[in-house]
Parts: structure tokens; C-alpha cells; sequence
């Protein structure tokens, strides 16, 4: 086709035109699709009439249809082409899908010099009409399209209508517990691909038991909902089915207005046999429940992997075993039965048969053992239908009524066997190792009661004898029946302990057992020797018995407080000791006169004149006496005889007669400060008597603060330590002793400890002389009571795990704030220092101002322990003097053996 000129041809133009229009008008409205095509021969052509797309048809249009204008052979630019009178909802929008345009106010801009080609498609999408408030039919749309800003075409009626879905499962039969693949795909009304607007929720769910999931073989739970994101017309999602049989799977888009919601159906298919559990109102379950002495019908049925009943098409046997879970052995007491026609129980069974056509049979299940978590008993029911397919089911086991009484012995850690040779064992109390510290009116007693004490459960029991709570209160009557009425006591409900004076609660003679209470615990404290029972009777429960045997003493034996060892001239305490066949403390019937060998005896730590002959009261394990060590060091056999011949004598005993230190510290590998903080015994002031190990000595320096140089502690010969002062010692170089109130500086290769044995002399408490500048010094300070146990503690502590072990409790005793030890020289000291070493804390110690503000401050701390600093004795630290002063210590000799409770003299 050739091109117009202005002039000449207006005519034939207008023809032209005018079947183009007719052509465009005749076109019937097809689905959501309109369109119109404008031919044109020369792209050059000027329009200069007005052209219209006239759409006069209802038309239907699906959410988010397009409409379009398919421009063809049009080789000319178009400037312009609007789409106006939009009216769909708030916040919806107007776009072009064809990339050539841009969307400027619901208006799409062909840019000045695009070509658009033939059968390009502008295409105007009316978007996100998502508002089920404009899904149906509206008259009040307009709709028009402009070409070159010219002409417009009226839409007079637009129908929404919502997308559809559709659910299509892959596969629709699947095994019960497999996922299943569900794809939702949305169309619109010609059941093209619907691509959603912006991010779609769809809700799903299912009439029967089953879950949603996101993905095929994880555990992303969707929780019935799910999402179709923006641009996509389709989602796949998986059901897993719990249980066989139909599964109506269900879909709705609320934001569409979706009432009648898409369903599909998944039938879910049983699977084989893989287990067999017992049935209860038809769920399966792997515990059960029943009473000793009722047979109990169980329903066994056979089920597949996902727990769902199984039909057998042959006749299935399931083997039955009933296990002691605890202890994986076959139960003495479960057993299964079959099911009479009356429904009594049949005969035993090890194994039950589901016929084919069956998913389960019945049987009963009896017991007579009930469970109990206490002694970890309980039993367990074993399936197995093949030896590759098994099931444990638990059993719990209730008791009968409560009908008898049932009484015994506990073996209660509280307390200790009094082993007498036979069944059962006694037992005492024990006295947590303080052993025969209270005396027994004139004796001693190995613990608190002077009695035997039996701790007497009280049980209340099934026929079956398990042990059953009461369902209401119950009394029980206590008496005892001794053969021989030379056993007696009586029942407590507690034993409370009075360190001095035993038992502080009162007899009774009957107990109540509580309702929900199956037992109670009573003690019984006896005396005397024979046999005897124990009972306790309530109505309608009979009489509980439990049979004890007191058995007498047998022989005499000699027990020290912790070794057999006395000081020179010392008195130590010991204890003649009544014991019974197998060495167990036993209770005289009787007095017994006992005479004692070989030393030199005495009733007190104090008494002058010594015995040769003691008593054991009646009643009482022993009797304690005090050992007078000889004068001079070495051994002594001392024995005890029964003066009646009754009992077996002790035999010789061997005492150790040595002299114990005073004082004890510690010196650990590297460098230690070392003192005494007392006067020391003449013979015993060495280095040698001193520390344990001298060989592991490397070198020791003492400070000379007058001449303000260290002199070297050298050893000359063997037993022989010097104090050095020039290149080598010499016979004129005084040796070295250890004094209160000095130190030295000791280095060690090994660790050693170190003993110190005050004087036997009369002492007053040290001084020594300070110069102005540092002094190297001790405190001279005396171990008080307290801090002995302290000691004793630390002693203990060493000898059970090694000499390190008892460091820190050396700490406890033996120290004194640094403001008192150096009270003799408050204004003349300006500081003092504790040195930085392997068995030292470092510190520095500051004194307050002089004067009364100073007194206050030095008040003050001392009461709150603001600042304090504590000397330890055996250590040294170094005092710097502003000016000379006396430092006057606070230990004298002798000194009083609190280890052994006696003087020296």
C-alpha cells in the first residue's frame, strides 16, 4: 500500500478508515481478551480523524486477566497510549507487562522513536484485584484506550472472577507415614496459569489424622498453612498420613472470598507386620497396668511400623516372655493364660496365635510380685514374632490389700554392724568416730546410749507379700518377749541424741502408720544378753515377729586415743575396753574388777596416788584410765587382767615413752622463712633436731642487722652447723641454734617438716634488741586451746595424704595480728613486710599514726579487721625501726600438752 498526500484523496482515506472501524466494531468480545487491529500502509501517515476502539459487550474478565491492543504492520511511532477511568479498589495498580513501555499515573508512555512492530502486544494488566469485595460484577467501570491522544473506547460492564485451584496429589494411594506430594495450581477462568499478584496464603487441613510439610524428608512442619510467592502460579506441599484409610485433603484462599474450598482424597495403605503391642480402647501402647493376684486381659495386636492395626492374611505367632527388666532374667512370677469361655483364667501359655483375618487375640496376664522402683524391680513383657522382630512392653504391677504385718532389721549406713556371727546382724549406734567420750556412770560407753539400739521397720504387706499403703490410718501395739527375761528395753518412735546424756526421747508402746504410708521405722534400745522377739500387732493384720540375739562380752582389751604413746613423765588416757568374740564393744552384765600391769596407773590426770586395780560398771563398755609415762624415753608392756577370770586378759601391750613437739611447720621446695616461736628444750635447738630432712637443705642465711650483711649457716662436719662470717668456718664461729624472735632464710631442694620442742625449763616470755633499719624477726606467740584442734587437724591431714596436704591448715593456728605482735614497739616501727615465698603470703603492713587518732585507728582495726595483717609463728618478716626499740614476745616455758592434757615439768 502506498502512501497519502494531503490533498486529492480525502475520500478514499476516509473509506478506508471507516472499514477499519467497522471491522474493529464488529469483533465480538472473546473471554477477557479484546482487541482491534489498525493497518497502515505508509508509517509517515498523519492520522488527522478520530479512531476508537468501541467494546459495546459485557465483558469478563478473570483477577488479574489482561487486556491488550495487538498493533500490526504498524511501522509508524506511536507518542502516546492511555488507559483511563480505572476504578478496581485501594491500593490496586495499573502496569504494562511489555518491556517498551513505562507506567507513569496508570499511564503507559511509548517513548518519541520506538518502532513497534506487528503483532507486538501492549498489554495493560489490572493488578492485584484481591479484595473479594470486587470479585462479581460491576456496571460502574469505565474503560477506555487512546491512540495518539485521540479516541477512547467505554467498557460498560466488568465481572471479576477469582482464580481457581486446583490440588492434584503424586501419587493418590501412598503408605500410611510417607509423605505425599500435593501440587496447588492456580488458573483463571479459561484455566490459563494464574500468576499470583504479590505473596499468596493458602490454608490447608485434612479430616483425618495427618501433618503438612514443606519439603519431602526434613521436619519443616507447615503447620496447615502455606504460602504461593508473588509471580508463581503453583506450590507443592506433603501430607503424611498417621493412620490408614481416606484422607480429604482440603484448600481455601480466604482473601478471595474462597468458601467452597478445592479437596482431593489420599487413601493411605496399611503396611506389614512389624511389631506386636498390647491394645487399650483401641490405641496401641507400650506400658501397662494391673494388680498382683487379678489376672488382667490384654489385647495383643499386630501393627506396622507407624503404629497402625494389622490384618494377617496367615495365622501369626507372637512368642511371650516375661523378663525381669532390672535384671534381664525370666520373671518367677509373671506368666500369661489363655481365656476360658466363662472368662476364668485357662491354662499357662508362652506364646498366642492371630488368625489369619485377625489383627489381635486375648489373653490374660498374671502376677503376684508387685513392682518396686526402690530395689529397681520390675518386669517387662517381651514379643517377638520373628527373631529379627521384638517389642518390650513394660509391666507395672500393683499390690494387693494390705493383710499382715511384716517387722525386720534395717541395714541403715547410720549405722554400724555389731557382728555377732549369725542372721541377721545387730547394730549400734555410731558415734561418728568420737568413740568412748562419755562415761557411763563411773564407765565408759563406745556410743551415746549405753544400750543396743535396733531400728525396726514396720511393713505392711499384700498376701504376696509386697509391700501396700494404707488406704486409712492403722495403730500397731509394741511388746517384747525375751526367753529368759535377761533382755530388755524399750520402743522410740526417734532416737534424738544429747551429746552428754544419750537418749532425751520417751518409751512408747505403740505406732501409727499413716494413711499413704506402706512402713515406719521404730528403734528399740535393748539391754542385757539372750534371745528375744520384737512385735507389733494390729486387728485384722496378725502379729509381725522379728527374733534378735544379744550375745555377751568375751574378753578385756586396751584402745589409746590415737597411738599407743606417752610422754616422758606425761600422762595419757586409755580405755580398758569390754569386747565380744569378733572385737565389738559389749555392755558388762555385771561389775567386773579388772587388774592392770606393767605401769604406772592413775584415775585422773591428776590424781597422786596410782591404782592398780579398776572397775568396768554394769552396763558400760569400759572404763578409762590414765598411763603415767616413765622418765627416761623408750618402751614399756602394760596389760589388763579380768580379777574373776571370766573374760580373756589383753595381753601385752607395747607404749612408745617419747617426747611430742610443741610446735610443727612446714618447708617447701625454694626459698622459706623458718622460726621458733618459743623457747626451745637445751638438747633439741639444732637444725638437726629441728628439721626432718637436712639433706634436703641447700643453703640457709641468717641477717645480722648490725652490720647489715647476711652471714651463711654452714654445715662443718656432720652434726656440726656454724655460723659463718669469713671465707670458711672455723672452730671460733659460733654454732647455730634456733631462738624465739629470730629467723633465718632457709632454700630447700625437698620438702621437709620441722619439729620444735619447748624447754622444760622456767622461761619468761623473750626479748630481743632492734636496731634502727631492717631486722629479720618472729613472733613469739603461744598456742592457745582453740587453735590446737587446729593443729591436731593439720596432722591428721598430713599422715592421710601426704606432708602437702596439711599446708593451708597451718594457717589456722599459731598467728596473732602484726599490730599486737609488735605492740612493745608501736612508735618505733615505721613498717613491715611479709616476703613473697613458696610457703609465705606476701603483705606489707603500714601502723597507724601515733597518738590518741592513732590508738583509735589501731582500735578500730583490731575490732573490724580493717587492714589487719596476721604473723604466723614459724615464719619471719621483716621490721623496719625508725629508732632502737625492745621487742618483747608472749610465749614462756613450760608449757601446758594440751595433745595429752598434762603438765611438763
Amino acid at each position: 500500500m502506498r502512501g497519502f498526500s494531503k490533498g486529492g484523496r480525502k475520500p478514499m482515506l476516509w473509506l478506508i478508515m471507516t472499514l477499519l472501524l467497522t471491522l474493529a466494531m464488529a469483533i465480538p468480545a472473546q473471554a477477557a481478551i479484546t482487541s482491534a487491529t489498525v493497518t497502515v500502509d505508509n508509517p509517515t501517515i498523519t492520522v488527522e480523524s478520530n479512531y476508537f476502539l468501541d467494546i459495546t459487550a459485557d465483558t469478563e474478565l478473570s483477577v488479574n486477566d489482561e487486556v491488550y491492543v495487538n498493533l500490526d504492520n504498524c511501522y509508524y511511532d506511536l507518542s502516546k497510549i492511555q488507559l483511563n477511568n480505572i476504578e478496581v479498589s485501594v491500593n490496586d495498580t495499573v502496569y504494562s507487562t511489555d518491556s517498551q513501555g513505562q507506567l507513569d499515573n496508570n499511564t503507559l508512555i511509548i517513548p518519541v522513536g520506538t518502532s513497534v512492530n506487528a503483532g507486538d502486544k501492549l498489554r495493560f494488566v489490572i493488578k492485584g484485584l484481591s479484595n473479594p469485595a470486587i470479585v462479581g460484577n460491576h456496571y460502574y467501570f469505565a474503560y477506555g484506550v487512546q491512540i495518539n491522544g485521540v479516541g477512547w473506547a467505554p467498557l460498560n460492564s466488568l465481572n471479576i472472577v477469582a482464580p481457581k485451584v486446583t490440588l492434584t496429589p503424586y501419587p493418590a494411594d501412598i503408605e500410611v507415614n510417607l509423605r505425599d506430594k500435593i501440587v496447588l495450581s492456580l488458573s483463571d477462568a479459561k484455566d490459563n496459569p494464574f500468576l499470583a499478584p504479590h505473596d499468596v496464603n493458602v490454608y490447608l487441613s485434612s479430616n483425618n489424622m495427618g501433618n503438612f510439610y514443606q519439603r519431602s524428608a526434613d521436619g519443616w512442619y507447615c503447620y496447615g498453612s502455606s504460602t504461593i510467592p508473588q509471580g508463581s502460579s503453583s506450590l507443592e506441599v506433603f501430607y503424611r498420613p498417621e493412620v490408614v484409610g481416606e484422607h480429604q485433603i482440603s484448600v481455601q484462599i480466604y482473601e478471595w472470598n474462597s468458601n467452597n474450598p478445592s479437596q482431593t482424597i489420599i487413601k493411605a495403605l496399611p503396611t506389614g507386620a512389624t511389631k506386636v503391642l498390647v491394645n487399650n480402647d483401641g490405641a496401641p501402647y507400650d506400658r501397662f497396668w494391673t494388680t498382683a493376684g487379678a489376672p488382667k486381659k490384654l489385647t495383643f495386636t499386630a501393627y506396622d511400623q507407624y503404629g497402625n492395626p494389622v490384618k494377617q492374611t496367615n495365622d501369626l505367632r507372637v512368642k511371650l516372655t516375661v523378663l525381669n527388666a532390672y535384671y534381664n532374667e525370666i520373671s518367677d512370677t509373671g506368666a500369661f493364660y489363655t481365656i476360658n469361655p466363662d472368662g476364668s483364667k485357662g491354662s499357662p501359655i508362652q506364646e498366642a496365635v492371630i488368625q489369619a483375618g485377625n489383627d489381635s487375640v486375648d489373653v490374660y496376664y498374671y502376677d503376684t510380685k508387685a513392682t518396686d522402683w526402690r530395689n529397681q524391680y520390675y518386669v517387662a513383657i517381651y514379643t517377638q514374632i520373628t527373631p529379627n522382630c521384638s517389642t518390650f512392653i513394660d509391666v507395672m504391677v500393683d499390690p494387693a490389700v494390705a493383710n499382715r504385718i511384716d517387722l525386720k532389721v534395717l541395714d541403715n549406713e547410720r549405722y554400724t554392724t555389731y557382728g555377732y556371727g549369725h542372721t541377721p546382724p545387730l547394730y549400734i549406734a555410731n558415734n561418728e568416730g568420737r568413740g568412748w567420750e562419755v562415761e557411763c556412770e563411773g564407765g565408759v560407753q563406745n556410743n551415746l546410749l549405753s544400750e543396743m539400739i535396733f531400728p525396726v521397720q514396720i511393713n505392711m504387706l499384700d498376701e504376696f507379700n509386697n509391700s501396700k499403703k494404707l488406704d486409712t490410718p492403722l495403730t500397731l501395739d509394741l511388746s517384747l518377749q525375751s526367753v529368759s527375761d535377761d533382755v530388755y528395753g524399750s520402743f522410740f518412735e526417734n532416737i534424738n541424741y544429747d551429746y552428754w546424756n544419750g537418749a532425751t526421747v520417751y518409751p512408747i508402746d505403740h505406732i501409727q502408720i499413716n494413711a499413704g504410708e506402706s512402713s515406719k521405722t521404730i528403734y528399740f534400745v535393748a539391754r542385757g544378753a539372750g534371745a528375744a522377739t520384737i512385735k507389733a500387732l494390729a486387728p485384722n493384720f496378725g502379729e509381725g515377729t522379728f527374733d534378735i540375739n544379744l550375745i555377751g562380752p568375751d574378753h578385756l582389751s586396751l584402745q589409746f586415743p590415737y597411738e599407743n604413746a606417752v610422754q616422758p613423765e606425761g600422762r595419757v588416757p586409755f580405755i580398758v575396753l569390754l569386747k565380744d568374740a569378733e572385737g565389738h564393744p559389749a555392755w558388762a552384765d555385771k561389775e567386773i574388777n579388772v587388774n592392770l600391769n606393767g605401769g604406772n596407773f592413775y584415775e585422773d590426770e591428776r590424781d597422786t596416788e596410782p591404782v592398780t586395780t579398776v572397775t568396768i560398771p554394769k552396763g558400760c563398755h569400759g572404763v578409762q584410765v590414765y598411763l603415767e609415762g616413765p622418765e627416761n624415753e623408750g618402751t614399756i608392756s602394760i596389760s589388763a587382767t579380768d580379777a574373776g577370770n571370766q573374760y580373756g586378759d589383753t595381753g601385752d601391750v607395747v607404749v612408745k615413752v617419747e617426747e611430742q613437739p610443741y610446735f610443727c611447720t612446714y618447708l617447701e621446695r625454694g626459698w622459706n622463712t623458718l622460726s621458733t616461736p618459743i623457747a626451745l628444750d637445751y638438747d633439741r635447738k639444732s637444725i638437726q633436731d629441728a628439721i626432718e630432712k637436712v639433706s634436703n637443705i641447700l643453703v640457709t642465711y641468717k641477717y645480722d642487722e648490725v652490720q647489715r650483711k647476711w652471714l651463711l649457716v654452714y654445715e662443718r662436719a656432720a652434726g656440726d652447723w656454724r655460723i659463718q662470717e669469713g671465707i670458711g668456718p672455723t672452730d671460733t664461729d659460733p654454732k647455730f641454734t634456733f631462738e624465739p624472735q629470730e629467723a633465718v632464710f632457709v632454700k630447700m631442694k625437698g620438702d621437709s617438716e620441722v619439729h620444735f620442742y619447748a624447754s622444760k625449763l622456767i622461761s619468761a616470755p623473750p626479748t630481743r634488741q632492734l636496731v634502727t633499719g631492717w631486722n629479720l624477726v618472729s613472733p613469739a606467740i603461744s598456742l592457745e586451746d582453740e587453735d590446737w584442734d587446729s593443729y591436731q587437724n593439720a596432722v591428721s591431714k598430713e599422715a592421710a595424704g601426704g606432708a602437702g596436704a596439711a599446708i593451708q591448715d597451718y594457717y589456722e593456728y599459731g598467728v596473732m595480728p602484726a599490730y599486737k605482735v609488735l605492740i612493745s614497739i608501736k612508735d618505733k616501727y615505721a613498717q613491715v613486710v611479709s616476703p613473697s615465698l613458696v610457703s609465705q603470703e606476701a603483705w606489707t603492713y603500714i601502723p597507724p599514726n601515733i597518738g590518741l587518732v592513732g590508738d583509735l585507728e589501731l582500735l578500730l582495726s583490731g575490732l573490724i579487721g580493717n587492714q589487719t595483717k596476721y604473723m604466723e609463728a614459724g615464719r619471719g618478716y621483716w621490721v623496719y625501726m625508725k629508732e632502737n626499740g625492745e621487742l618483747a614476745g608472749f610465749s614462756s616455758t613450760p608449757v601446758y600438752d594440751y595433745h595429752y592434757k598434762e603438765f611438763r615439768s
